[in-house]
């Protein structure tokens, strides 16, 4: 019953986005909402795309054209700026602790010498993990709405 629980039950697939990786050269991590798409129209006009076709074949030519796009597009497209977070959110801290007693409770199931009480203890502590997580999920959204609020009052 408790494995059903923990394969069905929609709260232990929560799982946390992670934002894009800024060091690299990537799509994901310019701005476009801040992009100049006139010069980068005018920019890629300009491109002899038939000087590129010819210069490699038709396997190699994908990836020509995502880098010369990628290339024009980190001249007029601003980088995407990290979020400024903590290292580790209560939301995360809380998906890891439920994490653990999940492998605890599989744990103690999988092993036929555990005893009933220590399976139920699990349980609780699953219970409780859940409830802390949800807890930090409103949290974090009630913070983020106060944030939003106080902005819009400070800009007249």
């Amino acid at each position: 019953l408790v494995e059903i629980f923990l394969a069905y039950n929609p709260c232990s697939k929560l799982s946390i986005p992670t934002p894009p990786d800024f060091s690299e050269s990537s799509f994901r991590c310019l701005d476009f909402k801040k992009a100049d798409f006139s010069l980068i129209n005018k920019m890629l006009s300009r491109i002899d795309w038939d000087l590129l076709t010819e210069e490699c074949n038709v396997e190699e030519f994908p990836e020509l054209f995502t880098l010369t796009l990628l290339q024009v597009c980190e001249i007029y497209c601003p980088k995407k700026v990290p979020p400024k977070t903590c290292a580790s959110s209560s939301v995360q801290i809380a998906s890891r602790k439920k994490r653990k007693i999940q492998l605890q409770l599989q744990e103690a199931i999988e092993a036929s010498h555990c005893p009933k009480a220590r399976i139920e203890s699990l349980k609780r502590k699953l219970a409780l993990a859940h409830a802390d997580i949800r807890d930090a999920i409103c949290s974090d959204l009630l913070h983020r709405e106060q944030q939003a609020v106080e902005k819009v009052k400070s800009n007249p």
